[in-house]
């Protein structure tokens, strides 16, 4: 498998104010054939408790490893919304702001969709 898969599955399906569900789908499918779909539908720890077990640690150090998505993530948006979401550099809270600011129109497209 490419290491640059993700890059150029979304260099090629950059987000549009009409292609969200695609974006999306395409990004799911990318992160689940790399195993890290976790990095989009989980929250990320915040901190590693003091008493952690070897795998919390282990899953606490993958968290850390895995900031890249969130940044093909921004790569992959106008360039407005890349520097609104800057800060926000994990992948789940990429998709959680970008969800809150297309689900009027991903309902409406979704109808328009299934009705035709």
């Amino acid at each position: 498998m490419a290491k640059n898969t993700i890059g150029s599955i979304l260099d090629q399906n950059k987000i549009t104010d009409t292609n969200y569900l695609d974006y999306i789908c395409n990004l799911k499918r990318v992160l689940t054939i790399e195993k890290r779909v976790y990095v989009f539908n989980e929250i990320p720890p915040d901190a590693l408790p003091a008493n952690a077990t070897a795998i919390e640690t282990t899953m606490f150090e993958m968290w850390n490893k895995d900031y890249h998505h969130g940044c093909y993530m921004l790569a992959s948006i106008v360039l407005e919304l890349a520097r609104k979401y800057a800060s926000h550099l994990r992948a789940f809270n990429i998709k959680a702001h970008l969800e809150t600011m297309y689900s009027g129109d991903t309902r409406a497209l979704m109808f328009g969709t299934t009705k035709s």
